[in-house]
């Protein structure tokens, strides 16, 4: 993805580009294993404003905890998944993220690690079930108006219900 163009009520130039790749194979017993990668430009010093995400679903693709969105990022990321019969399903995903080197806003551009170990199932015929487990692990970059990195632990459940 690509994007240019001019904001007068922020008063910056946006541009910037985006990459993602995914590739998955099925193993023995349906197991399944994938690869990604995912790459977002951020600010350039005196220049453009870098990728803006207009509609980014962060815990799908960018780890549960949402610690990052889709603008200076580089996410490698690992996914498993296993049925456990036709209806419910286990999940594990590692990402690595970190930012680009020209882009990083301290001498370290390494951000973090985060596990996402989840379950996904129907619980009957108009309701699914979604819940996990993810572990963050802080690296030593930084990212400028922004939270401090540190170690997270986080825990959820959702169930949607169809009408």
């Amino acid at each position: 993805a690509t994007q240019f163009g001019d904001s007068a009520t922020v008063g910056t130039d946006a541009g910037g580009i985006a990459l993602a790749t995914r590739a998955d194979t099925k193993l023995d017993g349906d197991f399944s294993v994938g690869l990604g990668f995912e790459y977002a430009s951020g600010p350039e010093i005196g220049g453009d404003a870098g990728f803006a995400p207009l509609f980014d679903f962060n815990h799908a693709y960018h780890g549960h905890m949402d610690m990052f969105t889709w603008t200076n990022l580089m996410d490698l990321v690992v996914r498993t998944g296993m049925p456990i019969d036709e209806n419910w399903n286990w999940y594990g995903d590692v990402h690595l993220f970190s930012q680009p080197e020209e882009q990083a806003d301290s001498g370290d551009s390494f951000l973090g690690t985060e596990i996402d170990l989840g379950l996904k199932g129907n619980i009957g015929q108009n309701a699914s079930f979604w819940g996990g487990i993810s572990q963050f692990v802080a690296g030593d970059g930084e990212i400028t108006n922004s939270f401090p990195l540190e170690d997270a632990t986080w825990i959820f459940a959702q169930i949607a219900v169809k009408f």
